[in-house]
This record gives C-alpha cells, structure tokens and sequence, in this order.
C-alpha cells in the first residue's frame, strides 16, 4: 500500500547489451586478414621457387636472344639469374597490404568494443 502510483516510479534507462564480437564487420576483416597472412606464409617457399624458374626462364630468353656481337657477349658478362632467395617479384607487397589491414581491423575493432557499454556498466 505504500507503494507509489506507477507514474510517480523513476523510469529506469534500459540496458544495453553489448553484442558478440562477431556481429563487428572489423572482426571478419581482422580474421580473414590473419588468414590470409598466415596462407601467404605458408605458400611463400613454394612461390619462390616457382617464380625462380619463371624468372629464370625469361631471363634465359633475353640472354638467347642477344645478338652474338653484343657487348655483354663479347666481354663474356655473366647475366645475374634470380635465385629462389632473390627474386624480382615477391610476395613482400601483399604480406605488407595483410599486416596493414591487421593493424587497422584491430585497431577499429578495439575502438568499437571500447565504446559500446558492456552488461555490467
């Protein structure tokens, strides 16, 4: 009886629930991200290789393809071939674009867990 009319109550704010982590579109980037990093990783000695023998390849072409009074060919210069540790295209570009997307999926992802309320606040 003592209770006050419902009007008189003090209107409690709801609550807001913070989601899963995997609602946030930066998580599926910061995970596809890794994935990918780590897929590049894997691949990269047999990329090497392989792009060894292409690069090798083209480079043997140029070679033949010099005619035999050239200048290289009569001072008997040796061409520098790639190796599997030197070649001229790698995959250092696309492992920089993965780690760059890392650092800025986690980054935006640690932002926006930081700034939703979580059930205890």
């Amino acid at each position: 009886m003592n209770e006050p009319p419902d009007d008189a109550r003090p209107a409690e704010a709801p609550q807001v629930v913070r989601g899963p982590i995997t609602d946030s579109p930066w998580f599926w980037a910061l995970l596809f991200s890794l994935v990918a990093l780590i897929a590049l990783q894997i691949m990269a000695r047999k990329y090497s290789l392989r792009q060894t023998q292409i690069e090798q390849q083209y480079q043997g072409r140029q070679w033949a393809h010099l005619e035999p009074e050239s200048a290289l060919r009569e001072k008997g210069d040796v061409i520098a071939f790639s190796s599997s540790d030197e070649v001229v295209i790698d995959l250092r570009p696309l492992r920089l674009v993965a780690i760059a997307l890392i650092a800025l999926s986690g980054a935006m992802l640690l932002l926006r867990w930081r700034s939703e309320p979580s059930a205890g606040r």
